[in-house]
């Protein structure tokens, strides 16, 4: 779960949203054979999750005949789904990149240590920056714990409930998140509010909540180039972050966080379309199974979800495969500035090029490139190219001789990041035939990849110190040649054809 052009020119960030901005919103169809009547009523009734649910015969029937046409209850609000994705985005990159100098100031008694002559050389604040690294590592581990535990109740919520409930709230934890951290950039409360606030964010992921409103408003067929575009979305942090590091100040930084957080959450909560899970009822909160109701349902229905991924056959080697993917890209990203400096002695500025050009050529993957070649080779074709990718672009960090060849390298790896979208897209569609379970299944697939965003990194790591400092691409490549063998051994009839 891969990384984030043309002539190596980067264009601007607006540019950039702005050419993405309508395919990200395209909801149309293509011309395709009609889907059989069962199918279309399911669609025009309703928008939730259990309504993409078949028996196993009708699945595979209808993996010949999907059109690319999302449900008539949730084609109005792919624009603001969109939009919603793209304000979190940039929320998100601002507050990452503000963070560690409102940090390094707060623990320094409120004048930044950095900002002198010596800047980040200074004993001040290589120490006030030490303590800031050391909570962002605690708190990103226990985030990842809670995103593994909490998955499956999160997605058996939506099969319950909708979306729309889920999506409304984890908006309001980030606006919460949002006011926080304008109140640190005034002077006026501690960073613990903003730290802790993030882990509340953490039990309603906004990974998640995407990818089950996606799964709820979009057919099988047409998954995987959503789930592209997705992470599209939510990875311009190489194009976007040289621009706002330029522009914003800790003040106009807050203010922005804060102009955009209300958009987002008066989209979510006003125009954002969303309908009722399969539990509402008249009872009304809580349904069965899920945190309202005794613990021992809420474990059973945890344990559940994780199981059946891993001990289900259908689901076995696409899990596994999952796991892989996840783990490279945590684990290549965890070592990647190390090892360009350690190789090259490059500083953070010297690989702003090079991280741009990987982010465009994941754009150019995700957004235009997927659907004609999901169309062309097939979604087990497409899984396969990434895991290929990744070994070439392995090879090239590996062997590259100067820095020059890695913008080479950059401009080729975005295959790579179509790795993700594909595989959540078959366990989506797969799970497609357990009625009622399918936001519990792509919750206990999120899990899974907390499990990868933790052993990735630790295993990267291990062998970046512990060898010389290119075992860590060796390990990937022999890695991603696992992984195309694991590929093989599914059978095919599990991807669905594409019109």
């Amino acid at each position: 779960m891969g990384g984030d052009g043309g002539d190596g020119t980067a264009p601007s960030a607006a540019a950039v949203v702005a050419r993405a901005a309508p395919l990200l919103a395209e909801g149309g169809s293509v011309p395709g054979p009609e889907v059989d009547q069962q199918t279309q009523s399911s669609f025009a009734s309703s928008g939730t999750l259990r309504h993409w649910a078949v028996d196993e015969a009708a699945t595979a029937a209808a993996a010949e005949s999907l059109v690319l046409e999302a449900p008539s209850c949730c084609s109005p609000g792919w624009p603001q789904l969109w939009s919603i994705v793209l304000m979190d985005t940039v929320n998100v990159i601002i507050v990452t990149l503000s963070l560690p100098d409102m940090a390094a100031a707060f623990f320094n008694g409120g004048v930044d240590p950095c900002a002198g002559g010596a800047g980040r050389d200074a004993p001040a604040c290589q120490e006030a920056l030490g303590k800031f690294a050391g909570l962002m590592t605690l708190l990103g581990l226990v985030s990842a714990l809670l995103n593994f535990g909490l998955g499956p109740l999160v997605g058996a919520a939506a099969d319950r409930l909708g979306t729309k409930p889920l999506f409304v709230a984890s908006t309001l934890a980030k606006f919460v998140t949002g006011l926080f951290f304008a109140g640190l950039a005034l002077g006026h409360l501690s960073i613990y509010y903003v730290l802790i606030s993030t882990e509340v964010m953490a039990l309603l992921p906004s990974k998640l909540t995407y990818g089950l409103w996606i799964v709820e408003c979009t057919p099988p067929g047409h998954r995987s180039v959503t789930f592209a575009r997705l992470g599209a979305a939510t990875a311009l942090e190489g194009i976007v972050a040289p621009l706002l590091a330029v522009l914003l100040t800790p003040k106009s930084a807050a203010m922005v966080v804060l102009a955009l957080g209300c958009v987002v959450l008066v989209t979510a909560v006003v125009f954002l379309p969303g309908s009722p899970g399969a539990g509402a009822s008249a009872s009304g909160w809580p349904p069965e199974s899920l945190p309202g109701a005794p613990r021992q349902q809420r474990v059973g229905q945890q344990l559940r979800g994780l199981l059946k991924l891993f001990a289900h056959p259908k689901y076995r080697l696409v899990v596994l495969l999952s796991l892989i993917g996840g783990a490279l890209e945590a684990g290549f990203a965890s070592i990647w500035f190390l090892y360009l400096k350690e190789k090259f002695g490059m500083t953070l500025q010297k690989m702003a090029p090079i991280l741009s050009l990987t982010t465009l050529s994941n754009l150019v993957a995700q957004i235009w490139l997927i659907k004609p070649l999901q169309r062309r080779f097939g979604l087990k074709g497409i899984i396969s190219m990434a895991f290929l990718s990744g070994i070439v672009t392995c090879t090239g960090y590996l062997l590259a001789p100067t820095p020059g060849v890695l913008l080479l390298v950059a401009a080729v790896s975005g295959l790579g990041s179509l790795a993700d979208p594909g595989i959540t897209a078959v366990i989506t569609n797969l799970a497609s035939a357990d009625e009622g379970e399918l936001g519990m299944t792509l919750g206990a697939a999120f899990s899974v990849g907390s499990i990868s965003s933790i052993v990735g990194p630790l295993l990267f790591r291990a062998l970046f110190v512990g060898g010389f400092p290119g075992l860590p691409f060796v390990f990937a490549i022999a890695t991603d040649v696992l992984a195309v063998f694991v590929l093989s051994r599914v059978p095919s009839n599990l991807f669905p054809s594409t019109p």
